[in-house]
């Protein structure tokens, strides 16, 4: 049986082949390690892997979103993503690209073996339906009659492929619209009719005249069953067939038999005409009845009343729908034909200038508001159907309005939650700095008093990084610039023999950068300011001993950092590559963290020139 094929995409090395040793281990083909986006695209291009595990946030200018965006674009591979702490605008941004899972880091092994093997299951299953799918929509599309899905409101939800032919409308203009779209105006009554027995589980059979997009009349004969589920009205399902030449064949016949008899009928037409258009505008009636009855939306019909001066002084309610009655608790028969003054009870009553504007001006307007009467939001629209008459529909958003102060305060609560954090990984920081303190108390060495200097100074880089976060109003960046400043101010007065003979030049560039970067460059700029002042200035030094600090920040993305002085300078044989020192050894790896280059130049002194690009 094939191993199943894994890409693993993280820019921390150690995690990564942490993983791949997982892995393999449980028997899965680990194909690539990689840290950044462009190398993941080109290896799923070249290894067609089963699942790929994603760092939403990797090195370089493309990070795991936009990755993974990329890849699912060209092949059906299933991402499952990596975070440490991810922002709520992030997660939002990866839950766009359909990603089969999320693994918070530090990573548990009994967590990845189940969110892979769910997600290699639930792709393959996905596929077979996928194919399965195809193959009914392909039966469903070779059939010559219409077949159409409606839910339980009368909105197409689906319509095979022979609609586009039989009414000239694409299927994206017919799904999503309300069959009664599409219906010729004289059918409506007739087809809630039959929608409404529907509802109550029976199967029909009748004609419709819908109207083609080309505006000319499509006859359809339609079966239609009830689809229920758990016993609920869901929708139906419909078998539509064009009958559309046989009507015109039953109406060619008809118009002939009307010659035949048009004399003899002739001294009636005129009464026969009357009832006919009588008739139409009962059924025309009907059909604006019906649609305000059935109304999901609450809406009213009024009227403005005026005062001698003929400026709006109140309005009456003319007729209201049952949505109305539910959505205001008010039963019709104690509104209609009263003053909204006297319904509400506030004088006067609501929204009187901007309903009297409608009324006068013609012009619809739609507006949210909390209507104090009721303690509820309503989303209003509003618009004139003749001169001093309007109509309101509204709907109930006070749920909605409910949802977003919870949103708001969720958010604010996170925001506190986060400073927290930032500020007990400071508290802690402190708390090892403190042990550190109390057992150097009982250190006699003068080389471990160095280690321990050396290493409280590392630890107070790293916390002033959390110390700024927690006081700053961006929970996730720096300023660059005045962290530096702090770092090298406290070195010096670490060092107080060395550090206070020497000249200090400051030029920094304002910068605000991330927590990720962040960390690495200041215990990068500790490591290399701390050798200066242990070994740049030995005693008998000649000269006053300067050192300075050079922050810069080109096309919004590119960094250098350059550290200098003019001291004895490093001797050549030391390079932070092959160094074996402990501060030497952090600074290469944390230049590789970054992703950075790093160079050294020792001529009058030493110049370490940091490079690296904003992600």
């Amino acid at each position: 049986m094939t191993r199943p094929r894994i890409i693993i995409v993280e820019d921390e090395i150690i995690i990564a082949s942490d993983i791949k040793r997982v892995l393999e281990e449980k028997g899965y083909d680990v194909s690539a390690l990689l840290k950044r986006g462009e190398d993941a695209i080109a290896a799923a291009e070249k290894f067609h892997p089963d699942l790929i595990l994603m760092d939403i946030l990797l090195a370089g200018a493309m990070d795991g979103i936009e990755t993974a965006r990329r890849i699912r674009a060209s092949l059906d591979v299933p991402v499952i993503y990596m975070t440490a702490n991810a922002d709520d605008h992030t997660i939002q941004q990866a839950r766009d690209t359909e990603p089969y899972g999320y693994l918070n880091k530090p990573v548990q092994e009994r967590d990845l073996i189940t969110n892979i093997d769910s997600a290699l299951n639930r792709h393959r299953i996905e596929k077979r339906m996928r194919a399965s799918e195809e193959r009914y929509r392909a039966l469903v599309d070779s059939i010559p009659d219409i077949i159409i899905s409606l839910d339980e409101k009368t909105v197409i939800t689906y319509i095979s492929l022979p609609a586009e032919a039989m009414t000239g409308y694409s299927i994206g203009e017919i799904v999503g619209k309300s069959l009664v779209d599409f219906l010729a105006p004289p059918e409506l009554p007739r087809a809630l009719e039959a929608f409404e027995r529907l509802r109550q589980g029976e199967l029909t059979s009748n004609e419709y005249n819908f109207l083609a997009k080309n505006g000319t009349d499509l006859w359809v004969r339609a079966k239609s069953r009830p689809l229920f589920v758990d016993g609920a009205f869901t929708g139906i399902t419909s078998i539509l067939t064009d009958i559309t030449a046989q009507k015109i064949a039953h109406e060619e016949l008809l118009l002939k038999h009307e010659e035949l008899h048009y004399a003899m009928d002739e001294l009636s037409r005129s009464n026969t005409d009357l009832t006919l258009a009588n008739t139409r505008l009962t059924e025309r009636e009907h059909e604006y009845h019906s649609l305000f009855t059935f109304m999901l939306e609450g809406s009213a019909l009024h009227t403005i009343l005026t005062g001698p001066d003929g400026a709006a002084t109140d309005y009456v309610i003319d007729d209201v729908n049952p949505a109305f009655e539910k959505s205001l608790g008010m039963k019709r028969e104690d509104v209609i034909g009263r003053p909204a003054s006297q319904v509400y009870g506030i004088s006067p009553p609501p929204y009187l200038e901007t309903y009297t504007r409608v009324a006068l001006t013609g012009k619809a307007e739609t507006f949210e508001s909390h209507f104090t009467p009721l303690g509820k939001f309503f989303r209003i629209s509003v618009y004139s159907p003749a001169p001093q008459r309007f109509v309101t529909t509204f709907e109930d958003i006070t749920q909605r309005k409910h949802d977003e102060d919870l949103i708001t305060q969720s958010l604010h609560e996170k925001e506190v939650l986060i400073r927290e954090i930032h500020h007990r990984v400071k508290n802690n920081f402190q708390l090892i700095m403190s042990i550190l303190n109390l057992q150097q108390r009982h250190i006699t060495s003068e080389i471990l008093v160095r280690e321990f200097l050396d290493a409280k100074n590392r630890i107070r880089a790293m916390a002033m990084i959390h110390e700024r976060l927690y006081r700053s109003e961006n929970l996730t960046q720096i300023d660059l610039s005045s962290y530096i400043q702090v770092i090298i101010r406290d070195l010096l007065a670490s060092y107080p023999y060395s550090g206070a003979r020497i000249r200090l030049d400051l030029s920094l560039d304002p910068l605000e950068i991330g927590i990720g970067q962040a960390v690495p460059c200041g215990l990068i700029i500790n490591e290399i300011v701390t050798n200066t002042l242990k070994y740049a200035f030995p005693a008998g030094f000649a000269g006053e001993p300067a050192l300075g600090v050079d922050l810069r920040v080109s096309d919004g993305k590119a960094v250098s950092i350059t550290l200098r002085d003019n001291g004895v300078g490093i001797p050549e044989d030391i390079r932070p590559e092959s160094a074996t020192t402990l501060g030497l050894s952090m600074v290469n790896m944390l230049v590789q963290q970054l992703n950075a280059g790093i160079a050294i130049d020792r001529d009058k002194g030493t110049r370490c020139v940091l490079r690296f690009t904003l992600t």
